[in-house]
């Protein structure tokens, strides 16, 4: 019997590192739904046995040893790893010197673990490694699966295995799961061995003598059908490989009617859009076509398409007399308003990008992008206070050119606009998006039909990618852009006011500000045409509070990374089945393509966790000055020569029905109230504070609460330490305000895993020592005092 001290193969270091989440793997997405298990099975043709059986006697194993590499290769596959254990059935009457079978009835079976190493290694190493293991499972046969666990060291509530292989020498045949057509294989009674398996996910492979037949039995969502062809697929291509010599990590597993659903139909996407024109060609056709339609709507200021046309050549003709040249980048720190508009489009007539800057960022921040950028200019407002950046400020208004077109046409090609978003090492990082991008996002993209009669909110910071579906999803389609100014998008009752008075039909809210709203908004979401909701996970409690409350006509969930140019996927909900579940992210839009691939750039199959890679006409041309990064994460296509996928670092599964579900992060970027945090860039800012030795941030919290950063560290000169106050105090001097901790936790030193590792989900949750907060200071004036 297996002890503690029983062979290594049972040891930790033979099973897995579970201490940190891996295991047991998730498999094919099995998760309890109270479906029940489900069945299905496949007869392996004939010439494939012959060609198995063939290859294992060539290489000195036995046939079971190949079933079982490739089982490997399934599961390896639906888990995204080299390194996997299952669980295999071992009948207990095949020891010499063990009691005779003289007294037995029936089967007497077990089930011990295998683990299988695939990897690089040529597929003959690993089925001899596999045939080499099977031997010495033997000799522990009679051993419990209890002992196993008790010899690995792994918690006795985390299982060895979720899935099990079952490798049965059935010679009188078996009977097929329904009654039309296996007749002819079925020779009589089947020797049924864990018919109903305690696992939710077996496979039971069957020899005939002269044939095999495949059962799969799963639990929850996943397809047994799905489950057999992967399994019939990787037999096939490990025939293919023993003869070639290929690896392991070669083999694929994915069926070709497989791989159409995950790479070929979903991304099917071509509409026909003005593919060979710029934002500033099309703006223009459409001032020549509704001259006196109203562009842009500010309070109880508007201004018309041909006002705004001769207001934009003006500036764009005086940025040229002042030595602005076609491709340079031109800084704006303009608030949301008409003269922001003017600015972005007279840029772009120029020939130039626009670099748009928030004001409430710190000033070495901006020093930095202006500087990354290599801007000489900055358009502003006269009187705005401004931060010294050493640019040659333009005000907005000075328009001194002549109001003709420049006559700059430029080209899908060009450079629109950079947008800096957070950086890993500590710096921003200048994402490039050219004309075509804006354009594919704004006509004829599916997830919204922008027309002529439409009011779109435009209520994003310049300096987030929405505000770019805001601007040109009204002036390059002929509708209005209504500016919504801060202090009403933060107040519910002047919010809901707003959006009621201009009778505004398109509208998105990050997910921070929706959920903030939610509860207060009524008959005015009824009035829009589309709602679009993003920049995070939705939280599903809430949007099925508005569906059932004042419900929009259409309500859309909106995902896109900067890179991908504001959507890459949308998702329109009609309703909330289930407020446990998450709001799945979609399907691609018009000219976008979008895969799960593994860690070797292999597509997942249905129900597999992988990274979501997104291709087409919106991506961006790459991070400005980034060569590096921008090879890293602008990837060759495998799928279509010469295009491009990003590697967005978000991780997602292909659901059944075709949509991708979002499922997090690969690794320390979040998205928090609608803005993408880098954690890194705060950790490495932090260290820079004085008295700060190690430093860890995370994120707390879920879509249905408040989630908040909180920074761990050790301090430098203990038990002296620098209290919460003083670091947020220093960290806002770098860092924009959305990047600022909102409790800081000292540390003696970090929890660790078994491994050594940091524990994450060990660091303790912040008190209220833990929380920033400023010296109470009387209230000033009147209105302070009121309230």
């Amino acid at each position: 019997m297996l002890g503690p001290s029983s062979h290594s193969l049972f040891s930790a270091s033979y099973l897995s590192d579970v201490e940190e989440g891996t295991y047991p793997f998730g498999l094919v997405d099995v998760g309890q739904d109270g479906s029940g298990a489900r069945s299905g099975q496949v007869r392996v043709d004939d010439g494939l046995v012959i060609r198995l059986k063939d290859g294992a006697r060539r290489h000195g194993v036995s046939l079971a040893s190949l079933l079982h590499l490739a089982w490997a290769l399934v599961l390896g596959r639906a888990a995204g790893r080299d390194d996997v254990v299952f669980g295999t059935v071992l009948f207990g009457r095949m020891q010499a010197g063990s009691t005779s079978e003289d007294g037995l009835v029936g089967p007497c079976i077990n089930t011990l673990p295998v683990r299988v190493q695939l990897g690089a290694r040529p597929v003959g190493d690993g089925l001899a490694d596999v045939h080499k293991l099977l031997a010495e499972l033997m000799r522990h046969e009679h051993g419990s699966l209890a002992d196993a666990i008790k010899a690995s060291g792994v918690p006795a509530q985390s299982p060895l295995f979720s899935a099990i292989l079952n490798v049965r020498h059935s010679p009188e045949g078996i009977k097929p799961l329904t009654g039309d057509g296996g007749g002819d294989w079925v020779a009589g009674e089947a020797l049924q061995i864990d018919e109903r398996s305690n696992y939710p996910l077996s496979m039971s492979v069957d020899d005939l003598g002269d044939g095999l037949v495949l059962t799969a039995q799963v639990e929850g969502a996943a397809d047994p059908d799905r489950v057999c062809a992967q399994m019939l697929t990787a037999l096939d291509q490990l025939a293919n490989g023993l003869e070639a010599g290929a690896a392991c990590r070669d083999i694929d597993v994915l069926p070709e009617a497989e791989r159409v659903l995950v790479v070929d139909e979903p991304n099917r996407t071509y509409a026909d859009y003005p593919r060979h024109v710029s934002i500033q060609a099309l703006f223009e056709t459409q001032a020549d076509l509704t001259p006196d339609a109203i562009a842009v709507i500010e309070g109880d200021s508007m201004i018309s398409y041909a006002d705004l046309e001769r207001r934009a050549n003006r500036l764009a003709n005086g940025l040229l007399a002042r030595g602005v040249q076609p491709g340079d980048r031109v800084a704006v720190m303009i608030e949301r308003s008409i003269d922001l508009v003017v600015a972005e489009l007279a840029i772009l007539k120029a020939g130039a990008a626009y670099l748009p800057l928030d004001p409430a960022y710190p000033a070495e921040r901006l020093r930095f992008m202006t500087g990354d950028s290599s801007a000489r200019y900055m358009l502003a407002r006269a009187g705005a206070e401004a931060i010294e950046l050493g640019l040659e400020r333009i005000d907005v208004a000075a328009l001194d050119g002549a109001d003709t077109r420049p006559g700059i046409a430029g080209s899908p090609a060009d450079l629109a606009y950079v947008i800096y978003t957070s950086g890993s090492t500590g710096q921003p990082k200048g994402v490039m998006v050219p004309h075509g991008a804006v354009v594919q996002l704004v006509r004829n993209a599916g997830y919204a039909e922008f027309t002529v009669s439409d009011r779109i909110g435009l209520a994003a910071n310049p300096a987030f990618d929405a505000s770019t579906m805001e601007v040109w999803g009204a002036l390059l389609n002929g509708g209005a852009a209504v500016v919504i100014a801060q202090d009403d998008l933060l107040d519910a009752n002047r919010f809901r006011t707003v959006l009621r008075e201009q009778a505004i039909s398109m509208l998105f809210l990050p997910v921070g500000l929706f959920n903030q709203h939610a509860h207060a908004f009524g008959d005015e979401l009824r009035q829009l045409r589309n709602l679009m909701v993003g920049g995070e996970a939705l939280d599903p409690r809430r949007i099925a509070h508005v569906m059932a409350t004042c419900p929009p006509r259409m309500l859309t969930n909106g995902y896109g990374p900067t890179e991908t140019t504001t959507f890459a996927m949308f998702h329109p909900i009609t309703d909330v089945p289930n407020p446990e579940l998450p709001i799945p992210l979609g399907r691609p839009l018009a000219n976008t393509q979008v895969y799960i691939l593994d860690a070797h750039g292999r597509p997942c199959p249905i129900g597999v966790t992988g990274e979501i890679h997104i291709g087409g006409d919106g991506l961006a041309l790459g991070y400005l000055n980034r060569p590096d990064l921008t090879a890293e994460r602008f990837i060759p296509s495998p799928f279509a020569a010469g295009q491009r996928l990003y590697k967005t670092g978000d991780l997602g599964r292909r659901d059944e029905d075709g949509t991708i579900a979002f499922l997090g992060r690969n690794d320390f970027q979040v998205k928090l109230r609608g803005f993408r945090i880098e954690l890194g860039e705060i950790e490495a800012a932090l260290t820079r504070q004085a008295g700060v030795g190690q430093a860890v941030v995370i994120v707390r919290g879920d879509a249905a609460e408040e989630r908040q950063i909180v920074a761990y560290y050790t301090a430098t000169e203990a038990p002296h330490v620098v209290n919460p106050t003083t670091l947020r105090a220093g960290l806002s001097a770098e860092l924009p305000a959305h990047h600022i901790p909102s409790a800081f936790v000292v540390m003696d030193a970090f929890p660790l895993t078994p491994n050594g590792k940091l524990d994450r989900k060990g660091l303790p949750a912040p008190d209220a020592g833990a929380l920033a907060s400023a010296e109470y200071a009387e209230p000033q004036g009147p209105a302070e005092q009121a309230i």
